[in-house]
């Protein structure tokens, strides 16, 4: 029933992220929620690569539905390998439904 559908959907993001996306400043997240879907977007290197990646290392992903990672520039690349590998090493493939990798500011 729509009653219910509009329940949930309401619902949820107590629960859950539905759609989360970080980058290098995001902040305020609550890593004890599942993330459904997850949009990574590496953008310029700085000197918080690394708390970007332990960030994200830390997020809930094991109902994890859909992954989008994506490269904004080409200062970023090496952030942008490092947090695909580790994100691919870390996530339940078995709930993995959709897949993306966006590095297009990459071509020359």
């Amino acid at each position: 029933s729509k009653a219910m559908h509009f329940f949930i959907d309401n619902s949820l993001p107590a629960l859950y992220y539905k759609h989360l996306k970080v980058d290098n400043v995001s902040s305020n997240l609550d890593f004890s929620k599942p993330v459904l879907s997850l949009e990574v977007v590496c953008k310029e290197t700085d000197s918080h690569s690394d708390s970007f990646q332990q960030r994200i290392k830390r997020l809930n992903l094991c109902q994890i539905r859909k992954l989008d990672i994506r490269c904004k520039s080409k200062d970023s690349v090496v952030q942008y390998i490092d947090v695909r590998e580790m994100l691919l090493k870390n996530i339940n493939k078995k709930t993995l439904e959709d897949f993306g990798m966006d590095y297009c500011s990459l071509k020359t």
